[in-house]
């Protein structure tokens, strides 16, 4: 049995309307955000009406890519199926002004303090669709 075998599928993540073109978007290695038509507001995670003026029209912008940590956590316990553990989870807010939480990367402990510079990436993990994940990486590794 080969060591991919061996490893337990990842949880798949909600495709729905809202934000197929978010999950569409990570196969294209982009991170979409959500813009309201009406007011302009960015919004993340996707959803159907716009928490400033209730409208449901909206449309799509490319963020940069570039962020700050936020908040962060390590998760040490219960393990997860197909996360490797521990497990660095990021909240960045992100140079356009949102936040969006991911793993992050190719990084020590180190890495993890509030204000570090972090660059999204995006990774494919099997759990049989080969779904795509957003996640954060140090800038220096970039």
């Amino acid at each position: 049995m080969s060591e991919a075998a061996k490893v337990p599928p990842r949880a798949r993540p909600g495709y729905n309307r809202d934000n197929a073109f978010f999950r569409d978007g990570l196969k294209e290695g982009k991170f979409l955000i959500q813009r309201c038509v009406g007011c302009q507001t960015l919004r993340q995670p996707p959803r159907a009406m716009c928490p400033k003026c209730h409208s449901f029209e909206w449309d799509v912008v490319e963020a940069s890519g570039m962020g700050t940590i936020y908040s962060y956590a390590t998760h040490h316990h219960p393990p997860l199926p197909g996360i490797e553990m521990p497990a660095r989870i990021v909240l960045v807010e992100l140079d356009e002004g949102v936040r969006a939480v991911g793993n992050l990367v190719d990084a020590t402990d180190a890495d993890m303090k509030i204000g570090n510079r972090v660059t999204f990436t995006v990774r494919r993990y099997p759990n049989g669709d080969d779904t795509d994940y957003p996640q954060w990486k140090p800038e220096q590794a970039a």
